[in-house]
């Protein structure tokens, strides 16, 4: 009786221990189901995911979806204000990567979803309303991956100085030796401003400010991305935002010789014509001459 009990429970443990080990390799997937999506956060890089042992969901409209997404999985963000986003996949296994990932963007909710966007490893999202979306993650072949299923997932929308009140400061110097470092995707059209000296078009639009240290300070942008074709840089005046005069206008670099020292201006970077979703980087370098040799 006693031998009996014994193999009983080490029969128990060992099948604790397979149960254990098979949920360790496979564990479950929560957001296999649209109503299970993994809430991102806009900005927040890398949320790990795999599309291993993910099966087909239904009901779900094909939109501008392609190939076979029998093994899906879903993520929800949320946006407080219209907005532009790109939802990048990175770091995709290798058999993922060889099936061909795929993301789709959706608005709605889980039982009323319409389709807004695709890509392989980048979906845009335009002028997005405020609300919830959500995302689907899916490999493009037929059949369920058993490894090499991973990827990372990242919701970006526009940059942070992409309105007048978020600029960026920057700090004059003699020479330009290491520029800031700045991007235009995504980035929205700014409204309400005097048009000044501006070409003519709409004006994708990122900002920075800077505080006069000379009378003579020069704002030049390099290192263009292949995107950003048709750039446009515009020098204002002003305490405030609302409060701007436009003072000079150029491509590439933007000058003025009757600053006032002390003062705060502003500087308008854009590219004019149409939104960027990629490659639109750039370096921004605010220069002053140095002072006279004195007698």
């Amino acid at each position: 009786m006693l031998q009996a009990t014994a193999r009983t429970t080490l029969l128990l443990a060992f099948l604790i221990a397979i149960v254990q080990i098979s949920y360790a390799n496979n564990p479950p997937i929560t957001n296999d189901e649209c109503a299970g999506a993994t809430s991102l956060t806009l900005g927040v890089t890398n949320t790990t995911g795999t599309v291993k042992g993910a099966s087909a969901s239904s009901g779900i409209p094909a939109g501008c979806a392609t190939g076979n997404p029998d093994d899906d999985v879903w993520y929800s963000f949320t946006l407080s204000s219209i907005t532009s986003v790109n939802v990048t996949l990175s770091g995709i296994g290798g058999n993922l990567t060889s099936s061909g990932a795929m993301v789709q963007i959706f608005s709605g909710s889980c039982g009323s979803l319409t389709s807004v966007s695709c890509g392989n490893t980048v979906a845009t999202g335009l002028n997005l309303p405020i609300g919830t979306y959500y995302i689907r993650v899916y490999s493009f072949g037929t059949g369920n991956i058993a490894s090499g299923a991973d990827f990372s997932i990242t919701v970006t929308g526009p940059p942070a100085n992409d309105n007048c009140s978020g600029a960026v400061t920057l700090t004059s110097v003699l020479t330009c030796s290491s520029p800031t470092s700045g991007i235009l995707d995504l980035a929205s059209a700014s409204t309400g401003l005097p048009a000044g000296c501006e070409s003519v078009g709409t004006h994708y639009d990122v900002w920075y400010k800077f505080v006069a240290s000379a009378t003579n300070h020069t704002a030049t942008i390099s290192n263009l991305g292949t995107s950003f074709t048709n750039p446009e840089m515009q020098l204002y005046s002003g305490t405030t935002c609302g409060s701007l005069t436009s003072l000079q206008c150029g491509t590439t670099s933007v000058n003025s010789t009757t600053l006032t020292i002390g003062n705060t201006y502003y500087i308008r970077v854009s590219n004019i014509g149409s939104v960027l979703t990629g490659n639109g980087g750039f370096d921004i370098c605010l220069t002053h001459p140095p002072p006279p040799p004195a007698r």
